[in-house]
């Protein structure tokens, strides 16, 4: 079973195994739909098991502007804001925004202005499966393609 990089952080150590599968009996008990980060345990679902001084979530944030360009859904910062403390932990605009553009620096991001939004580019989505974090999509051009309106 290959581990994302969120999840590596509560499986290092003597007890991994162990651990992991304790977390994902929980998770799969309690939930019903696909599992997710809201299936987690509470004390899993703080900041300081996801970010790190190497990790400051801009993967968290790089997969879902990816995952939320895929379903042609607005990335703005407010809504990506709005989606990322739905999904994973409590975040600021100004923090969105510093990761964009982080994100933007290293080529993996087209950052717009207004309504426009956030694009990921073919570096971006070549990063999230080079990290492990997403399988190879079928279409790299989607990358390209500008959010629709929602």
């Amino acid at each position: 079973m290959k581990i994302s990089a969120p999840f590596a952080s509560i499986t290092t150590g003597r007890a991994t195994s162990a651990k992991l599968r304790n977390v994902l009996e929980y998770a799969t008990t309690i939930n019903t739909e696909a599992l997710s980060f809201q299936a987690l345990p509470n004390y899993l679902r703080q900041r300081s098991h996801y970010v790190d001084r190497h990790h400051r979530g801009q993967d968290l944030l790089l997969k879902l502007i990816f995952n939320r360009q895929m379903a042609g859904m607005t990335t703005g910062r407010r809504s990506l804001k709005e989606e990322f403390i739905r999904r994973y932990y409590p975040i600021s605009e100004m923090e969105i925004r510093d990761h964009l553009e982080e994100l933007r620096r290293h080529q993996l991001l087209r950052v717009k202005r207004g309504r426009a939004g956030t694009g990921i580019t073919a570096a971006g989505i070549q990063a999230l499966v080079t990290r492990g974090i997403i399988t190879a999509p079928d279409d790299p051009q989607t990358a390209d393609t500008p959010p629709a309106e929602a």
